[in-house]
């Protein structure tokens, strides 16, 4: 008798290997993983070991169904066909995704450049109406230490004129008196005067 060609040891890990990734086990995906064998009879074998173990066959309830090969062969060509259709799709999406992302990210950065040149302008402006003030400022402050310094003078100006004319005052009143007394010595040597007549 002919030993088979891939033992039962093989089909069973490589379908133990498909159940743990979460996938369907056929007859192919089998022949994929151990490299040869006919799928459909890898797949009748993986098939009994669910008849040859009681337990499994007692309390699993799983009905298994081995499908003809061209049929098992078309659902696999269907399936590659719509898991690469999908993987266009998915590329497609991601591409028009990215664009639009680009789009919005150029317009957003733009806007914002445009923000931050505005606002560097508006700040130049701003500086520029800062310093105007300040220097005129400064001359309001100049102007107003300038007629503070005159008000100063003019206020000493005011407390000489004052002592003057009080001075003036001063003098104005001695003047009079020297007038009267010089109105009185006269007054005096006209009666002297004519005594002198009326005694000659």
């Amino acid at each position: 008798m002919r030993k088979a060609e891939v033992s039962l040891e093989n089909i069973y890990e490589a379908g133990y290997q498909l159940e743990q990734e979460g996938k369907q086990v056929t007859g192919y995906k089998l022949k994929n993983i151990i490299g040869k064998g006919r799928p459909e009879r890898l797949m009748k074998e993986w098939s009994n070991r669910f008849i040859n173990s009681e337990q499994n066959a007692g309390s699993s309830g799983i009905d298994i169904h081995v499908l003809d090969p061209k049929i098992e062969e078309l659902l696999e060509s269907l399936n590659e066909e719509i898991g690469n259709k999908l993987n266009d799709i998915v590329v497609i999406c991601d591409k028009k995704i990215q664009s639009i992302a680009d789009r919005k990210i150029a317009k957003l950065r733009l806007e914002l450049e445009t923000d931050a040149h505005n606002l560097c302008a508006t700040i130049d402006e701003m500086d520029e109406l800062i310093c105007s003030h300040e220097l005129e400022n400064e001359r309001v402050r100049q102007k107003l230490d300038y007629f503070g310094a005159l008000k100063l003078d003019h206020f000493e100006d005011e407390k000489t004129i004052i002592k003057l004319r009080s001075r003036l005052e001063s003098k104005s009143e001695l003047l009079d008196e020297r007038q009267l007394r010089i109105d009185e010595l006269s007054n005096l040597n006209k009666v002297l005067q004519e005594a002198e007549k009326c005694t000659d």
